[in-house]
């Protein structure tokens, strides 16, 4: 199964990271990063990119997530996606 990981965070922020800093995903934690179930993550920061990953399951999509780093700020929103190919049978 595919997911989408979304990566927020504070775009002011963002652009103060050295280069070590800047190649580093952060997920929002409170010293053990915390897993919310709902829809989308309540931020108000802003989107500043994402990851696909292929896992077989929404727990090792969550486990990729908490693999990518841990930080003070910012979150990680993980949602499942459908490969969509232009043409093909049934599309």
């Amino acid at each position: 199964m595919l997911y989408a990981i979304l990566c927020y965070h504070d775009e002011d922020e963002v652009s103060a990271w050295t280069k070590q800093e800047d190649a580093a995903v952060t997920v929002r934690s409170g010293g053990e990063p915390l897993v919310i179930d709902g829809p989308f993550a309540e931020t108000k920061e802003q989107l500043l990119g994402f990851y696909i990953v292929d896992c077989a399951t929404l727990e090792a999509a969550i486990e990729a997530a908490r693999q990518m780093g841990h930080g003070e700020s910012g979150a990680l929103e993980i949602r499942p996606v459908r490969l969509f190919e232009p043409g093909a049978a049934g599309a």
